[in-house]
């Protein structure tokens, strides 16, 4: 797993950090030092991140923005941001 940066296709065309989940619930904790680890079975975890509860399943995208974090589906987060965000 890697986080890497994704633009909104949709105004205001935001600059996210994006990491896509792989299964693996104790790399994504080394990855990501805010997420806590409530449970997780083969490739589902349940975290919580930024008093956020959300539960993702292998292949999901956990989106982190300065207003928030949160789960998208690879097939959501395909239509709804881009790779890139350098400015």
């Amino acid at each position: 797993m890697k986080i890497r940066k994704y633009v909104s296709v949709l105004p205001p065309f935001d600059v996210v950090e994006a990491v896509q989940f792989n299964g693996d619930m104790y790399e994504l904790a080394v990855l990501i030092p805010d997420v806590e680890l409530l449970s997780g079975m083969d490739g589902i975890a349940t975290i919580r991140m930024n008093d956020c509860t959300m539960k993702v399943y292998a292949g999901d995208y956990i989106v982190m923005h300065d207003k928030g974090s949160f789960a998208l589906d690879s097939e959501t987060m395909s239509i709804l941001y881009e790779k890139g965000g350098e400015e």
